[in-house]
């Protein structure tokens, strides 16, 4: 992962290895992720490591559990599954630092999108309540005029807010 270089998922709160397997059904139970989806992070690359017994029959390590853990949180955080990868750290590779911050910045820019988005929202919300509180206050509705003004308002493509010449 890249929070850590050192891997502490295969170990148990008494500092001794844990090297039980677990059945996909008891991996699902402890991390609250439907079997189907572990299958399908499994098949996406997300998650590796799994052993098979002579049946076929997944088995996964106390690595696969905080795997999990560490994908739901992410998600969790917005990130989609294709970003992901950039985030975990590989089990043959080292953590590409510039690869995380790029992917962590990209992100954050996103949100901060996001959020600009909802203030503007926002703000449109409350200019329109208080013209309407105004002209019911008055005891009338708005005029065809002020619809109209209010449809060109707030129709306009996002980019060109505020830039009308």
């Amino acid at each position: 992962m890249p929070f850590s270089s050192v891997d502490k998922s295969s170990v148990t709160p008494s500092g001794k290895a844990d090297t039980r397997l677990m059945r996909i059904g008891e991996l699902a139970a402890q991390s609250q992720t439907p079997a189907s989806t572990i299958r399908y992070y499994e098949q996406q690359g997300l998650l590796s490591g799994v052993q098979r017994t002579a049946g076929g029959s997944r088995r996964y390590d106390g690595s696969a559990l905080l795997r999990l853990q560490m994908i739901r949180s992410l998600q969790n955080m917005g990130f989609a599954l294709g970003d992901i990868p950039a985030l975990l750290r590989d089990e043959q590779q080292a953590v590409d630092h510039e690869r995380v911050m790029t992917t962590l910045n990209g992100r954050l820019e996103d949100i901060d999108t996001l959020l600009a988005s909802l203030q503007r929202q926002r703000d449109q919300l409350h200019s329109l309540r208080c013209l309407l509180e105004s002209s019911w206050e008055a005891g009338h509705c708005l005029s065809d005029e002020q619809i109209l003004a209010l449809r060109d308002q707030y129709l306009q493509p996002p980019d060109s807010a505020g830039n009308q010449d």
